[in-house]
């Protein structure tokens, strides 16, 4: 009897310990929401003016929500990456009994929940999920798009045996994934307003809120390179994401900020969640070795300004083989490692907009 109430009374102290912790946390990722608002703010009406037009609010509206911080005066912004990677890791053995020596059942993700954080809502009524009801819930408001790269994400975890084709009939790949039988929460990681909130809630705001027990984060930050396509799919500029500092560029591959040490917290406040985070997919990008002409840009606290004749040209992305993972993907969450890209299917066939 007193180890019961020795072992009740630890577990009682330590989850008010958590929750002393995740109450602070709270308060402190409002108030960086709050800082970084008003310091891309400050920063938008100095790019953009006072009084920009509707096409111009709406850009600067979409870059706020995907807000990361700053370096140096310079915003950084969140975006989708890496790409579909199953057959590569043969996971897809472990659905069939037998497949792995050792492993006499199948193992399909019955009775797990996957928490799925990425640019939108998945399409759960996608074929790729129809193979038993309710199978993907939407937490984000009704009026927020569907995404084809979080309903490829949705099924790269999920996803049954779905047949891919283009609009020629062609196979272009399968929509199945590792936890078949799972059911999976889908967030944007964009700053939005959940359901039933009045007031906008940051990805961290919404990890902390969900109190997922495994998530999956295929988004992040590129620090370097960058490359930006026209409508024919040919690089028409590149965007150096780093800092000059006198004659130096700088980019902020490998470290550690804000970001890092939000995802530390919630999981050093939570030590039952699993966060699995994307390294993203920037490996090799850069002018160097292509002998390209298109306009190479870098980022200042007053906007982009093009690299002059006199300035040396950063080297491209993870050059040295090394030291190529951005802010937010750094220590004590499990990452996915920075790949080539590679080309892979992608589910498409999915609504541009709510229906």
């Amino acid at each position: 009897m007193k180890k019961h109430l020795i072992l009740a009374g630890t577990l009682f102290c330590l989850s008010m310990y958590a929750q002393k912790g995740n109450d602070q946390l709270k308060r402190e990722f409002e108030k960086q929401k709050i800082e970084n608002e008003k310091q891309f703010d400050a920063y938008a009406e100095k790019i953009y003016g006072k009084s920009p037009d509707s096409a111009t609010q709406k850009k600067i509206d979409s870059l706020k929500s995907r807000l990361g911080g700053f370096h140096f005066g310079v915003p950084y912004f969140l975006q989708e990456q890496d790409t579909r990677q199953l057959m590569n890791a043969n996971s897809d053995l472990l659905n069939t009994p037998g497949n792995i020596s050792g492993l006499s059942g199948s193992f399909n993700g019955e009775n797990i929940k996957y928490t799925i954080f990425d640019g939108g809502r998945i399409y759960g009524s996608h074929t790729a999920f129809n193979n038993a009801p309710g199978r993907v819930t939407n937490k984000e408001d009704s009026s927020q798009s569907y995404s084809d790269h979080s309903t490829g994400v949705g099924s790269f975890i999920g996803g049954k045996n779905a047949p891919l084709t283009n609009s020629s009939g062609v196979s272009v790949g399968n929509a199945k994934g590792v936890a078949i039988n799972s059911t999976m929460d889908s967030y944007m990681f964009s700053t939005t307003t959940l359901p039933g909130d009045t007031s906008t809630s940051t990805v961290f705001q919404k990890i902390q809120t969900s109190q997922p027990n495994i998530s999956n984060h295929s988004y992040g930050i590129n620090p370097g390179w960058n490359e930006n396509y026209d409508s024919s799919g040919n690089i028409s500029s590149y965007i150096y994401n780093g800092s000059k500092s006198g004659g130096t560029f700088y980019d902020f591959q490998g470290t550690y900020d804000s970001n890092d040490y939000n995802y530390d917290a919630l999981v050093y406040n939570n030590p039952s969640f699993v966060i699995v985070k994307s390294a993203g997919n920037s490996f090799g990008m850069g002018p160097n070795g292509t002998g390209s002409t298109v306009p190479k840009y870098y980022k200042t606290s007053s906007g982009q300004a093009p690299f002059s004749s006199s300035d040396t040209v950063p080297a491209n992305n993870c050059s040295l083989g090394y030291d190529c993972i951005g802010p937010g993907s750094w220590q004590k969450i499990l990452s996915w490692w920075a790949l080539p890209t590679l080309s892979v299917p992608t589910i498409t066939d999915i609504p541009a907009h709510p229906m």
